[in-house]
Order: structure tokens, then C-alpha cells, then sequence
């Protein structure tokens, strides 16, 4: 998928977009609790230190709140080889996306092609890490790409496509719009406080584990493949002067 095409949304409103099929569909505005938010940065800063104090060894460096090169949003955390300067910034070796909710598909998809780099999406929820890498990344958004041309063709020829998403849309013209007529629908436990904080507890050593891991397994095929080069290198040498 294009970067020029990611440019015409945010990660978060591209994903909002292919919720539905329907090419007349305008996600409902939502008003979650204000928990979510603090616990999203609960959660990433007590990774990103957890992660720096056993990273440190390596010579990794992570960073908070990075902006994306090519398209609009912020990461979570990044992870890069060697120290960080003003002007100078070493390579990145991986991105990580926090999630204390359910997964997304999309948001890290946006990111790995973006920056070129494995995204490693993990969950506070379950515990779960995956990883998105640059070529799936462009796979999915290339469809996606296909998906909202032939989604606007839908839209100029008046051409609905009734679906589970009608429930959640707000664009009351529609006739197949069902969802309530309030423009906001508040969503609210008495439990989240407690869910977020056991969750964050419970699985920030389990997320740590997996992402160090990860780390310590690219770092080793780098210097597998670097000591490979080196080898080819000082045979060809040896024969130019054989």
C-alpha cells in the first residue's frame, strides 16, 4: 500500500474504516472510561524501564512516544542499537505496540511498513506477543488499499451493504442504520480499575520475557550474517591474490 494512501488517514481511523464493508459506514463516537488511557501508560512505562534495566547489557536503547516517519501517530515504544543522539539515532531494531484491550490488525501493520521494522504487537490482556513484519504488513494494506478503491465505486453507485456493523454506525441517512440515535454511547465497568491493574501485574514480566528474547534472537543472526560477509570478503581476497 502506498504511503501516500496511509497519509489520508491516522492508523486509528484507517482502522476504524474497515470495521464494515459498507461503503456508507461512519463509526459511532464512543466514550470508553478514563481509565483506558492512564492504564495504556501505566502499562508502557513500566515496560519501557523494565525493558531498558535488562537491555542495557546489550547496548539497546528504548525510547517512548516516537513519532513516525512517513504517516501521522506515535509509537508506543522503540527499540534501537546503540546510544541515541540529538542528530544521531542508531539503528532500529524493533517496535513495540501496546495493547491492554483487544488486538488490532491494521495500527502495527501502518507502523511496520512505515518504518520498515517488525512491529512486535503485544497484549497486556493475554499475555500474547505477535509479530508483523514489513512484507505482511504491505501485503494487508495493499488489499486494504484495493478495498477502499472498490468500496468509493460502491459509494457512487448508491450501493449499501447491510451488515453486523450496522448497529455501530452513525450515518443516520443510511436506511440500514439500527443503531441508537445518540451520537455518544457510554461504556462503563466498576470493574476496569481492577481488570487493567491485574492484567499489567500479571503479564508485564511474561511480555518482557518474549520481547528480549526476540531481541537477543535477531541480534544473533546479525552477527551471524556480519561474520558470514566477513568470511566471503577474506576469501575473495585470498583469491585475487592466489
Amino acid at each position: 500500500m502506498p504511503l501516500e494512501t496511509l497519509s489520508k488517514y491516522t492508523p486509528t481511523e484507517l482502522e476504524k474504516i474497515v470495521e464494515s464493508p459498507c461503503p456508507f459506514y461512519i463509526p459511532r463516537k464512543r466514550v470508553f472510561s478514563g481509565i483506558y488511557a492512564p492504564a495504556h501508560e501505566l502499562a508502557t512505562n513500566l515496560l519501557a524501564v523494565k525493558l531498558q534495566q535488562k537491555l542495557k547489557e546489550l547496548q539497546l536503547k528504548v525510547s517512548t512516544e516516537q513519532p513516525l516517519k512517513n504517516i501521522n501517530g506515535r509509537l508506543d515504544l522503540k527499540i534501537t542499537k546503540g546510544k541515541i543522539r540529538l542528530k544521531n539515532s542508531g539503528k532500529t531494531l524493533a517496535i513495540v505496540e501496546i495493547k491492554t484491550g483487544g488486538l488490532k490488525l491494521v495500527q502495527p501493520a501502518c507502523y511496520a511498513l512505515s518504518e520498515q521494522v517488525d512491529v512486535l504487537l503485544v497484549s497486556f490482556k493475554t499475555g500474547e506477543m505477535q509479530i508483523v513484519t514489513p512484507e505482511t504488513a504491505e501485503k494487508l494494506l495493499t488489499k486494504i488499499k484495493e478495498s477502499l478503491e472498490k468500496k468509493e465505486e460502491l459509494k457512487e453507485e448508491n450501493m449499501a451493504i447491510p451488515c453486523n456493523t450496522c448497529s455501530k454506525c452513525a450515518n443516520e441517512e443510511c436506511g440500514y442504520c439500527v443503531g441508537e440515535t445518540e451520537k455518544e454511547k457510554f461504556e462503563i465497568s466498576s470493574k476496569i480499575y481492577q481488570e487493567k491493574i491485574e492484567k499489567i501485574c500479571e503479564n508485564l514480566d511474561i511480555i518482557c520475557s518474549k520481547i528480549i528474547e526476540y531481541l537477543k534472537d535477531k541480534l544473533e543472526k546479525e552477527e551471524e550474517e556480519v561474520k558470514a560477509e566477513i568470511e566471503a570478503e577474506a576469501e575473495v581476497m585470498v583469491e585475487e591474490i592466489l
